[in-house]
């Protein structure tokens, strides 16, 4: 994936992400070369986007600034139709527990 270096970097790249969801919107999303998923499409946007993140945070003097984003697995939910093999609980510990973190915090939403 392309680092890119600044915020306005990636507000271009996130424009480039929205045109997926309005060719979706058409019906003509996998013509254009977008997968069928739009998840799929937005997981790659957040990993855009903490790249994005972390170079604003490397160009700080501040030296304990970092960004991750970490995905809790194929989790048993309706959206993945219950086929993972994960529970809630598993997906939740493997964000709270992510090595390297000193601090975290977690948002869960209901369900």
């Amino acid at each position: 994936m392309e680092k890119h270096r600044t915020l306005d970097e990636g507000m271009a790249y996130a424009k480039y992400f929205s045109h997926a969801f309005r060719a979706a919107k058409l019906g003509n999303h996998q013509a254009e070369g977008w997968p069928n998923s739009a998840y799929s499409v937005s997981k790659v946007g957040v990993s855009a986007l903490s790249f994005i993140q972390q170079r604003a945070f490397d160009a700080d003097p501040r030296e304990d600034l970092v960004v991750n984003s970490v995905h809790p697995g194929y989790v048993d939910t309706d959206m993945t139709n219950h086929k993972g093999p994960l529970t809630i609980e598993q997906g939740k510990l493997k964000i709270i527990f992510f090595p390297g973190f000193t601090f975290c915090c977690v948002i869960v939403m209901p369900e």
